[in-house]
């Protein structure tokens, strides 16, 4: 495909600059288009790259500024709150809180050339054909190129535009929040991740050597909130209903919690489990934009990297851009939806709600923990082989 291709992409998060780093090695070079003002480096809970991801950060030449500014673990401990082990897995994660994850790609994006357009909120997109598409914004002005690529996220404005009929994200059930605490009097975990199951409840934490500890909490929530609802809650809502939810665990969850540094960040935990059409002409939804899993099994930013790195291939190695497109939603749909109802599965098995499901959970878990990482290496093992030819 010609070098001359010119290519929109639509989201700063982490699928955005990892794909404009991806089309700067194949010589397009692509405008990242950015609703928010300016960078959010302080946004964000924590959240690991796997191995699949880690591969992918490799290819782009960003794996060392990202590892720079996270944690490396090697291992997930499984316990009750009594401290009952269920065992041990490999893990070897990129703990990372997400503002510098995004600021580690957005970082290499700018140093590779990569140019960034803040404050470019998208209100609408017009198709002209198979190979041009304008993009409009709400401060009046508009782009047109011969691709757009959406990486705007789970509330992508770009599928609610473009693919209006398609299904939402749909409420897990679960919320999330998480922090930063200190002088808890924890060891160090040693590179090792707790995962604990709480009566109520699930609490995860890791200890780094100087004693921060980087936690997060996973809990019931039987009705959807509102958009943006948990996110206004203040500190003091949240310890609340922190302190109740793991009121009947051993206290040194509830002492983390306690000693938080920075302010909790909680929010819904939405899936985005399939959705009919990624592809309409000049356009592609990529990223949590196409499918978006639950945190549960730490997929979201390695499938965002791998999406990146496909869709860079696809470009490259295809005729036209509409069969790059359609070539890209063939080679990530099937393993995308498998990995978005594995997240959902994970998550189920967090905080059962009743007694029934805590045994189930209870009698299962060991089990699948003795598999080692046999019964995940599909997902944590993929490898792209970014040299090798896309065929149509």
């Amino acid at each position: 495909m010609t070098k001359s291709l010119g290519v929109i992409i639509i989201g700063n998060g982490v699928a955005g600059p990892a794909t404009a780093l991806a089309l700067k090695m194949i010589g397009i070079d692509a405008t990242i288009y950015e609703a928010y003002p300016g960078p959010g480096d302080a946004v964000g809970t924590f959240l690991g790259i796997t191995p699949n991801g880690q591969d992918v950060l490799r290819t782009l030449g960003a794996y060392e500024s990202v590892l720079a500014d996270g944690y490396q673990t090697n291992e997930f401990h499984f316990a009750t709150t009594t401290g009952k082990s269920y065992g041990t897995v490999p893990a070897n994660t990129i703990t990372i809180q997400r503002g510098h994850l995004t600021r580690a790609l957005r970082e290499k994006a700018l140093d590779a050339g990569v140019k960034i357009e803040w404050n470019k909120r998208l209100c609408d997109v017009q198709i002209l054909d198979d190979d041009n598409v304008i993009a409009k914004f709400e401060d009046g002005s508009e782009v047109a190129a011969n691709v757009l690529i959406a990486c705007d996220g789970i509330h992508s404005q770009v599928r609610n535009t473009v693919f209006p009929g398609s299904p939402h994200p749909a409420f897990t059930g679960l919320l999330s929040c998480s922090a930063y605490s200190r002088d808890t009097g924890l060891p160090s975990s040693g590179g090792q991740i707790e995962m604990v199951f709480g009566k109520k409840a699930f609490f995860s934490y890791l200890v780094k050597p100087n004693g921060d500890v980087f936690w997060f909490a996973n809990l019931n929530e039987s009705t959807q909130p509102a958009r943006g609802e948990l996110e206004a809650k203040g500190n003091e809502w949240w310890h609340r209903r922190l302190k109740d939810a793991f009121a009947d665990d051993q206290p040194f969850i509830s002492d983390i919690i306690d000693k938080s540094q920075t302010p909790i960040i909680g929010y819904p935990i939405y899936d985005l489990a399939t959705i009919p059409e990624w592809q309409k002409g000049p356009i592609c939804l990529i990223g949590d934009a196409a499918h978006a899993p639950s945190p549960s099994a730490g997929q979201g930013a390695s499938m965002a990297l791998e999406d990146s790195l496909v869709m860079a291939q696809c470009l490259r190695d295809l005729p036209n851009a509409k069969a790059a497109l359609a070539k890209f939603v063939e080679l990530r749909k099937e393993r995308a939806e498998k990995i978005v109802e594995q997240s959902r599965r994970n998550g189920s098995r967090k905080t059962p709600t009743n007694a029934f499901g805590r045994f189930i959970r209870d009698l299962l878990l060991p089990i699948f923990l003795k598999q080692g990482g046999d019964a995940t290496k599909w997902m944590y093992d993929y490898h792209i082989d970014f040299a090798s030819k896309v065929k149509g």
